[in-house]
């Protein structure tokens, strides 16, 4: 059974779902098949640019998650400033602090993995990025983690889904 690193307890992940929280494990660990990390593992790609904007940047994790246009805009529906010149774990670190919630590591993985749904869906499905539907995606997300937080987090929980959009 998959456990999750014990460096990371202390942010109270506890209500995603285990494939998400693999994922996120997978970020961390820059691990994650990026086409700076495929082309690193010396795959043979046709293009190391990222797909979600097209701006010819090569596709790494800290482009994909926090310099994209794409990401920023994602980060914006959670109203989430991006700090400049950061690594992943710092920026990680600074939107815990921005949410400040019991639970917010669990809403930063669910945008890290609607940002990376729609990022496949451009590439596997030939769908255009689009933030809507990594909005909803998110949102569809975050109404599941419902079932599992705790009692005391479920109103303030479903109130900001609802303010959500």
């Amino acid at each position: 059974m998959f456990k999750f690193p014990r460096f990371l307890n202390g942010y109270g992940i506890r209500v995603v779902r285990i494939n998400t929280k693999f994922f996120f494990w997978l970020l961390l660990k820059d691990r994650l098949n990026t086409r700076n990390f495929l082309r690193r593992k010396t795959m043979v790609l046709d293009s190391c640019e990222c797909e979600l904007c097209n701006s010819g940047v090569e596709e790494t994790l800290e482009h994909l998650f926090l310099e994209c246009p794409f990401a920023s805009t994602c980060w914006n529906l959670i109203t989430i400033h991006i700090p400049s010149q950061v690594t992943v774990l710092e920026a990680i670190d600074s939107f815990n602090e921005q949410l400040h919630s019991p639970i917010s590591l669990d809403i930063i993985i669910l945008l890290c993995w609607a940002i990376w749904t729609s990022r496949n869906d451009v590439i596997f499905r030939n769908n255009p990025a689009s933030i809507s539907l990594a909005r909803s995606t998110f949102k569809k997300e975050v109404t599941l983690i419902l079932h599992r937080v705790k009692p005391k987090h479920k109103e303030c929980l479903v109130e900001w889904i609802n303010s959500f959009g």
